[in-house]
């Protein structure tokens, strides 16, 4: 084991920005506070019983994570910001669907799954506008999964799920220049929850 991962706190900063997710972005998919992860990376916190969701957030073993065993993650695997299990493929017989189609479409006449071709940067660089991904509308969203969404306008667009005020939700995009949304002010809804990307996340 490098001397630099020798504790908890190190093993988790290092995991987590290999995988691209600030703190903030971590304790959300992780249901914790961003001080305690913050108190762990620094090695304030030796032990911590979220540790297991601390490893599935950032997608590595609990027992490597935890104690070091085992050899060190495979960073080249998907990245998280999808609570969900992410697949590298998509089923050849997943219907195709146009953004034109999704905003005339009811969400209860939507497909279960279906695919479609990001338009805009909102996700890049992590899903980069062309890339194709995969939705499953009977999922159930939680904090730091992608989902699709419908706005009052009927705009539709991918973002991630995070929760917000008491009684709201907002979205985020990847990217900065994007403002963050807002459930109630917008008028969103959740058409689906993203649970495939073709190819890898960058």
């Amino acid at each position: 084991m490098a001397r630099e991962l020798m504790t908890l706190g190190q093993r988790l900063q290092h995991a987590r920005k290999m995988r691209h997710m600030t703190q903030a972005q971590l304790a959300e998919a992780a249901e914790l506070g961003q001080p305690a992860v913050s108190k762990i990376e620094k090695g304030d916190t030796q032990e911590t019983p979220a540790i297991a969701r601390l490893a599935a957030a950032v997608q590595v073993p609990t027992a490597w994570l935890e104690r070091g065993l085992g050899p060190e993650p495979n960073w080249s695997s998907p990245a998280v910001g999808v609570a969900h299990s992410v697949s590298q493929l998509v089923v050849e017989t997943v219907p195709t669907m146009t953004w034109e189609q999704i905003q005339m479409t009811d969400r209860d006449k939507l497909p279960p799954v279906f695919r479609v071709q990001i338009d805009d940067a909102a996700m890049a660089p992590r899903v980069p506008s062309g890339a194709w991904v995969q939705f499953d509308r009977r999922v159930t969203p939680r904090p730091g999964d992608g989902v699709l969404l419908r706005d009052s306008t009927g705009g539709v667009c991918f973002r991630y799920y995070r929760a917000g005020r008491p009684g709201c939700w907002e979205a985020h995009a990847e990217n900065a220049a994007y403002a963050p949304l807002d459930s109630q002010r917008d008028g969103l809804e959740i058409l689906a929850v993203l649970t495939a990307v073709e190819g890898r996340w960058s």
